[in-house]
């Protein structure tokens, strides 16, 4: 497998493509440099860290860290 970099960078001119015109999208796909036209393969590949999970309070629908609820210390 080829080195993976952080921007994505022509082959051809070596010029670092602007994040909105990026191929962020975690497939294969050919594209064109917007500085010198000539057609590269791109993919973007990610690597999955794990899920994050909160309870959602019932009083008021925000997530655990979003939840500004006045606690009860005497309710269990």
């Amino acid at each position: 497998m080829a080195e993976l970099i952080d921007e994505q960078v022509c082959p051809y001119c070596d010029r670092v493509e602007e994040d909105y015109r990026s191929h962020w999208d975690n497939d294969s796909t050919t594209v064109n440099c917007s500085f010198c036209d000539k057609e590269y393969h791109v993919t973007a590949h990610y690597k999955f860290l794990g899920f994050e999970t909160q309870k959602i309070c019932d009083e008021c629908g925000s997530v655990e860290d979003e939840c500004f609820c006045e606690i009860d210390e005497g309710e269990d």
